[in-house]
């Protein structure tokens, strides 16, 4: 039997509110993706955001995504 992953790869989301225009729910869209493929967990490989600190609301849709899946990052330039 062959073992399988998959995972689903995004980047430079650029979140801010008020700055740049992504949303919770462009994030909220990635996830719904990834569980739809059958994704086991989902991978950012940086610049998610401007300031984590100003924007726990990015933080907590991320991690406690509505799908429970597991998530990973990469830091980008802008964490």
């Amino acid at each position: 039997m062959e073992n399988k992953i998959k995972f689903v790869v995004f980047a430079d989301f650029h979140y801010r509110e008020g700055v740049y225009t992504t949303s919770i729910e462009d994030l909220e869209g990635i996830f719904d993706k990834a569980h739809n493929c059958g994704a086991d967990f989902v991978l950012s490989a940086g610049d998610m955001y401007n300031d984590c600190i100003r924007s726990p609301e990015f933080v907590d849709a991320y991690k406690n995504n509505k799908y429970n899946l597991p998530v990973f990052d990469v830091y980008g330039n802008h964490e």
